[in-house]
C-alpha cells in the first residue's frame, strides 16, 4: 500500500484537511467559516445550498458541518443536495460522511472537496488520484452516487 501525506499540492490559504467540526451559526462566524446570519443560514438550508443537523443536544439549534464551507464545496452542494430531496439532516449527513466503496473508501464530502478529512492521517495513492481529478469530474461522480443513494429508500 502506497501512502501519500495529505499536505502536498495545496495552496497556503486553503485547508489541507477537510474539517470534521459541527458548529452552530455563531461558531461558524467566530471561526471565519461564513459571515451569514442564522436566518441566512436557515434560508440556504431550505434552498438546498447547505444542510444542517438538529440534535437533542443542540436544543433545536441548527448545527452545520464545517466542511460545507471549504472553498469549492459550497457552490457545488446544491447540485448534489437536489438529488436528496426530503431527506432528514441526519440521513444527509450520513450520505456525505460515510466512506463508500465506489470512491475507494473516501466519503462523498472528501470526493467533492478534493481533500481528506482531518482525522484521516494518510491517503493511498489510488485515493489521491480520485481527489486530484477536476472538480467537475468529482462532482459528477458524487451526483451519480446521490442519485443511486436516493433510490435505496
Amino acid at each position: 500500500m502506497i501512502l501519500i501525506e495529505q499536505t502536498t499540492s495545496f495552496q497556503d490559504d486553503q485547508p489541507r484537511y477537510l474539517p470534521v467540526a459541527i458548529l452552530d451559526a455563531a461558531q461558524l462566524r467566530e471561526q471565519g467559516w461564513t459571515n451569514m446570519s442564522p436566518d441566512e443560514l436557515r434560508r440556504t438550508v431550505h434552498a438546498h445550498h447547505l444542510y444542517s443537523l438538529i440534535t437533542k443536544q443542540s436544543a433545536g439549534v441548527d448545527l452545520f458541518p464545517a466542511w460545507q464551507f471549504v472553498d469549492g464545496v459550497y457552490g457545488s452542494l446544491t447540485e448534489v443536495l437536489s438529488h436528496l430531496p426530503d431527506q432528514p439532516g441526519g440521513e444527509i449527513h450520513a450520505f456525505w460522511t460515510v466512506a463508500v466503496d465506489e470512491f475507494n473508501e473516501l466519503s462523498p464530502a472528501e470526493m467533492l472537496a478534493g481533500i481528506g478529512y482531518e482525522v484521516r492521517k494518510n491517503i493511498e495513492k489510488s485515493q489521491q488520484q480520485l481527489l486530484s481529478e477536476p472538480l467537475s469530474a468529482r462532482l459528477q461522480k458524487v451526483k451519480n452516487w446521490a442519485w443511486a443513494y436516493n433510490l435505496k429508500d
